[in-house]
């Protein structure tokens, strides 16, 4: 049983630093997407990885509520 809750706990961890680097980038992208990426194509290249980015966050967030759920 106590290796099971370590598992995870272990599992857990691993999301919450997942979530933690796609709030980066999030956070870096918003931050410098109308001063540093002046051509369109590009922006549109950056607003596409946050949109995919958000994506992630959101799955990885449903995983967390089903695991609490579950616990």
């Amino acid at each position: 049983m106590a290796s099971e809750s370590e598992g995870r706990g272990g599992t857990l961890k691993s999301l919450a630093h997942d979530l933690g680097n796609l709030a980066y980038r999030l956070t870096f992208l918003s931050a410098n997407l109308q001063t540093q990426i002046p051509d369109p194509a590009q922006r549109d290249e950056a607003v596409a990885l946050l949109r995919d980015t958000d994506a992630k966050l959101r799955r990885t967030i449903e995983t967390l509520r089903r695991m609490e759920n579950d616990g």
